[in-house]
């Protein structure tokens, strides 16, 4: 019975620190989240603090998700765990019940799941945080005051370096609608993801064989070329890109050229004149390595056409929820290249604006950048996760 209490203690842990790490990940995202949950309790006054809010229920998870895994100070961890998981079955029974149209949340925008499906995840793992909590006073394991402070510092770390990286940037992994590899459809009809249509050519000892982007090979293989299969345009499905002139129109052509950089402001108040000759001269610089450039603003259409004679760009416009699940940076700005459809290739926070190297993006083969970005960010994430695992068990 100790050893199934162990063991329950680290499936516990892990779901705990999987659902919190996804959540620390993008945390303007959860804090959407957190504001649907306010308004189904009808606590909107609280919205002002929705991304705080996330964070500290985020950072709540992991640690205690971390603790579980040591099995520290079972004595408040087990009980601890019991008690959150009793809140979240009694909350997600309510919205099983209601029905509201919103999203759990457990994992952030990584996983997406029905209430229903909710609410049984988390009465099986309140099961699971049961033998944990009747033998907390047996499996307590007791190490060195340095094991424990280095373990703890391990678990301090992504609580407070991942909503920095976010705020601060971008986030590192991007789960949104507009994700790196999207397809936006013919401008504003609708997007989908046809990054499964692109497929990597690589060679290896004379063979030839192709791979998409979640299973690209290792670097004993030689990338060869980029093939794009044509798809059938699925229409409305998933989120639009809705960007209008000054006329209220929206517009069909935006990404009709080869190379397009979007600048997306969603919160043009908080920009002053500095930000704005930034915008300018980086706008400049795409334009004089042959990229074209567009400015999205969350904004109306007087503020528009100020900002658009000082920039010296014309701009469109959208609506604040859309800009920001574009990019989470304002400001920040995203590559979308024509790969027989406009592809979303990268994203980088306006911090980086003054650093970018347009004319660096503009010579990169697109398909490449794209390959390459995704084989970092795969590799890292694997490397990350399997080294915590690890300094966290031994």
């Amino acid at each position: 019975m100790r050893r199934f209490s162990i063991l329950c203690s680290y499936v516990a842990g892990l779901a705990f620190i999987v659902s919190g790490f996804f959540k620390l990940l993008d945390p303007i995202g959860t804090g959407f989240i957190m504001e649907e949950y306010f308004r189904f309790l009808h606590l909107g006054f609280l919205r002002g603090i929705a991304v705080a809010a996330g964070i500290a229920v985020s950072a709540v998870e992991f640690i205690l998700g971390g603790l579980l895994v040591i099995r520290f100070k079972m004595r408040f961890t087990a009980v601890a765990a019991l008690v959150m998981m009793a809140f979240y079955m009694l909350l997600t029974l309510f919205l099983a019940i209601f029905n509201p149209p919103m999203d759990c949340g457990c994992f952030g925008e990584a996983v997406h799941l029905t209430h229903l499906q909710t609410f049984i995840k988390n009465i099986v793992l309140g099961l699971i945080c049961l033998p944990p909590f009747f033998k907390r006073d047996s499996i307590e394991y007791t190490c060195r005051k340095w094991h424990v402070v280095y373990r703890l510092v391990l678990l301090a770390i992504p609580v407070i370096g991942l909503p920095l990286q976010s705020l601060l940037y971008r986030p590192f992994l991007d789960f949104t609608d507009y994700k790196p590899s999207t397809v936006l459809s013919d401008g504003v009809s609708g997007q989908a993801d046809y990054s499964s249509a692109m497929s990597f050519v690589y060679e290896k000892g004379g063979e030839r064989r192709s791979f998409g982007l979640d299973n690209l090979p290792d670097s004993t293989w030689t990338y060869v070329e980029t093939v794009t299969v044509p798809v059938e345009d699925q229409g409305d499905d998933g989120m639009p890109l809705p960007l209008r002139d000054e006329e209220g129109k929206y517009v069909s052509d935006l990404f009709a050229h080869e190379k397009t950089m979007l600048i997306s402001v969603y919160d043009p108040a908080a920009f002053d004149m500095d930000d704005w000759m930034t915008v300018k001269i980086f706008g400049d610089s795409v334009s004089a390595a042959g990229m074209s450039v567009i400015v999205a603003l969350a904004a109306t259409e007087e503020e528009g056409r100020r900002i658009s004679e000082m920039i010296r760009y014309p701009v469109c416009y959208s609506d604040y929820k859309t800009l920001i699940t574009l990019n989470r940076s304002n400001g920040g700005f995203t590559y979308v290249a024509n790969l027989s459809y406009p592809t979303i290739v990268g994203k980088w926070a306006y911090r980086l604006m003054e650093t970018g190297a347009p004319a660096m993006i503009a010579v990169e083969d697109p398909d490449v950048m794209l390959m390459h970005a995704t084989i970092r960010r795969n590799s890292f994430m694997r490397i990350v996760a399997l080294a915590y695992i690890v300094l966290m068990i031994v």
